[in-house]
């Protein structure tokens, strides 16, 4: 079940996109139906928050990504923080 990246090194790349967010929040809805069919109510509900964690991610990343498009480089600095921010939260807790 260790396959999922979850570390402080991947927050810290400047690299990832809505993209991968999404292919993270994929890998940890099939986690958390694997847990959820062995009987692990526990794990299942902890890679549940994973993939709405990634969601999320996934949702700024995208919306920065628009802003830049649009030459909207202010807002997508904060975006872009906010992307970063939460990444960390969800490593430092365990989301």
């Amino acid at each position: 079940m260790g396959y999922l990246i979850s570390n402080p090194e991947f927050c810290q790349s400047t690299s990832h996109t809505g993209i991968e967010y999404d292919w993270l929040r994929y890998r940890a809805l099939i986690v958390a139906r694997d847990f959820l069919e062995s009987g692990d109510i526990s794990n299942a509900e902890k890679y549940l928050k994973k993939a709405y964690t990634y969601e999320k991610l996934s949702d700024l990343s995208f919306d920065a990504a628009s802003d830049v498009f649009l030459a909207n480089l202010e807002v997508a600095e904060i975006i872009a923080q906010s992307i970063k921010d939460g990444c960390h939260t969800a490593v430092t807790f365990g989301l």
